[in-house]
């Protein structure tokens, strides 16, 4: 009965994730080759190259992108009598299962020339996927990935404290009654050139960017936790990790659903821009996610949320300013290295509360997975890291999964 009700959540929460930027313009390789060439494809290597989330060439062989992208559990939850009921244990997705693509506005016109391979995934290591008692949902949600050759696109400038302020004066500025488009999201969608949606002006293969409107944080913690006893999303009216933007317009598909402009998915892990009085373009956050689902998918009156880089330059430059990349091939977060270390009694466990050690009865944090509930840190197998996969990897599990829930149309 539990994975039924999960099974009717997932029919109920995916039509609404269409396959790209909503309402967007399509960019040609000319425009790509002049204002977008920080733009890059991460895709799955292990799943021939199949894109699934942006990103953005930060320096000569970093990309940024979405932790969410990268830290997934191992299971398909797809309706089987067997699929367990519980997650297998959440990891990162290697090196080996990673590419890049960089270089072609139409990921169809990629060549050899346009793919990178990843040699290092580096996860912020606070990153949380689920609301706790101490944190909401999606916190920290940023990522780095380091290729083995220098990209030869322009890396885009990320947010400075100037240019910051900058973009808070367009607090004031909002009206929910005439949202202005003052800030920009970028990105493929799925990626599926087979699957092009007229709402979206053509083929998913190729890059599309949209205006959208710059919505206080207030604003959005009002909208998104109404109701709510405890925070699931936004902390506070006063949250400094995330920034959030709302639609300008609606779009009607043909099966009477209404959307708004924006970001959907395929395009977390790509950059909301904005562009500053000196009329250059700054990366102020990444695409993260929205309440409409576990993905984001623009809707008309609920906000969508994204990594507030002024909060993590520090963090990121501690990687991009280094004379080489880290010694460890993956920087998993703090919630997973900590329910791979035994617990041995004794220490400091001054940060148990935030990533606890997962007790041998799998009694784990309950987690959101597409749509139902589940443990956090429990394994079908009894034990290790990933446990269960098998020898299919973790990105090739998730791809699948998406493949078969995107039969739904838009």
């Amino acid at each position: 009965m539990q994975q039924n009700h999960w099974i009717l959540a997932v029919g109920l929460m995916w039509p609404l994730s269409g396959q790209a930027i909503v309402a967007g313009n399509q960019i040609d390789q000319t425009e790509y080759n002049n204002e977008y060439s920080y733009m890059v494809s991460v895709g799955a290597s292990v799943f021939a190259e199949d894109h699934f989330c942006g990103g953005t060439i930060i320096a000569n062989q970093w990309v940024l992108t979405a932790a969410h992208c990268l830290v997934s559990s191992g299971t398909t939850q797809e309706d089987s009598e067997t699929n367990p009921d519980n997650i297998t244990q959440y990891d990162v997705a290697k090196p080996i299962e990673l590419s890049i693509t960089a270089g072609v506005a139409d990921l169809e016109d990629a060549a050899i020339s346009n793919l990178y391979r990843v040699t290092h995934v580096v996860i912020h290591p606070d990153y949380f996927p689920t609301a706790t008692a101490s944190t909401t949902a999606y916190q920290n949600d940023i990522a780095l990935l380091y290729v083995e050759r220098a990209f030869s696109g322009t890396p885009i400038t990320l947010v400075d404290a100037t240019r910051y302020t900058e973009l808070l004066t367009l607090e004031p500025l909002w009206d929910p009654a005439n949202p202005q488009p003052n800030v920009k999201v970028v990105g493929w969608g799925d990626g599926d050139a087979t699957e092009p949606d007229p709402a979206f002006g053509g083929s998913d293969s190729t890059l599309d960017e949209v205006d959208v409107s710059f919505n206080p944080i207030a604003d959005c913690y009002a909208r998104v936790e109404s109701g709510r006893d405890t925070p699931l999303y936004i902390a506070s009216t006063t949250d400094a990790s995330k920034l959030c933007t709302m639609s300008t317009l609606v779009v009607l598909n043909d099966q009477d659903e209404s959307y708004g402009n924006g970001a959907c998915e395929g395009d977390p892990g790509g950059p909301l821009t904005f562009e500053a009085a000196d009329s250059n373009t700054y990366q102020v956050g990444i695409i993260s996610a929205s309440p409409v689902s576990n993905t984001i998918c623009s809707s008309p009156t609920i906000p969508a949320w994204y990594t507030n880089l002024n909060s993590y330059l520090t963090w990121i430059e501690s990687y991009t300013t280094a004379a080489s990349p880290p010694s460890e091939v993956i920087t998993k977060p703090n919630f997973i290295t900590a329910a791979e270390t035994p617990d041995v009694g004794g220490g400091d466990n001054s940060e148990e509360e935030e990533a606890p050690s997962q007790p041998s009865s799998c009694s784990g944090t309950p987690v959101s997975v597409g749509g139902g509930t589940t443990e956090l840190g429990c394994s079908s197998s009894g034990g290790g890291s990933g446990g269960g996969m098998g020898s299919i990897s973790l990105l090739g599990l998730i791809l699948l999964w998406r493949r078969r829930i995107n039969r739904y149309p838009f």
